[in-house]
């Protein structure tokens, strides 16, 4: 399986970058936007609204990402469409 593999992501979380198909490079890119939303959590914030977008956007990511992980695992341990994705082997 390669990072560009695309995977069918049924949520409805909408706006954000990998909405719908995803590959194993978006869930890369959402873990890593995960974490500097949590740095800005920790930040001191001075505006209310600005904190209520921060915590929106964990809410649509955190439902992104478990729809995202469970039709990866899903596409990988299926009989019926474990071919389409079959898993790398290193070069040797």
């Amino acid at each position: 399986m390669t990072s560009t593999d695309r995977h069918d992501v049924t949520t409805a979380t909408t706006g954000l970058p990998w909405h719908g198909d995803a590959t194993t490079e978006d869930l890369a890119a959402a873990l890593e936007r995960a974490a500097q939303l949590g740095a800005q959590l920790r930040a001191v914030s001075h505006s209310r609204a600005a904190r209520e977008a921060e915590y929106r956007e964990v809410i649509a990511l955190s439902r992104w990402l478990v729809a995202a992980g469970q039709a990866m695992v899903e596409d990988i341990t299926d009989p019926a469409r474990m071919d389409r994705f079959p898993l790398e082997t290193p070069a040797g």
